[in-house]
């Protein structure tokens, strides 16, 4: 009987779904570790590497801190662009504001009440 437990769980940790789902964990494992020893160790490396990768508004929203009170979406007010700029000019704002990225609607009206709550609920 011994060796056949020991037989069912070699044919375990050889099975291609369990080596799948051990590296998966070890991923995550390995990424929480490192993001939360650069958060430490050198805080200014994450909106950097937010700035070289070139997210849309909400994908850098889930990575930016948010001020109480900004108005629009606060993670398009970079490089000199500001609400007050952008969003109180005209129906659709001001045209030289937008981009490929950015548009009247995700940086002016900000995101949902949704992407708040979920936000809340992934941050630490």
């Amino acid at each position: 009987e011994y060796r056949l437990q020991r037989l069912w769980i070699s044919e375990l940790l050889i099975s291609p779904k369990f080596q799948l789902l051990l590296t998966v964990l070890c991923f995550l494992l390995g990424a929480c570790v490192l993001g939360g020893l650069c958060q430490v160790l050198a805080p200014a490396l994450l909106p950097w590497a937010v700035d070289l990768v070139n997210l849309p508004p909400t994908g850098r929203l889930l990575l930016t801190e948010v001020a109480e009170g900004t108005r629009g979406n606060p993670a398009c007010w970079t490089g000199g662009y500001s609400y007050d700029i952008c969003c109180l000019v005209g129906n659709q704002g001001n045209p030289q504001c937008w981009d490929d990225l950015h548009d009247f609607g995700s940086c002016c009206e900000g995101p949902s009440q949704m992407f708040w709550t979920l936000r809340a609920a992934l941050a630490p």
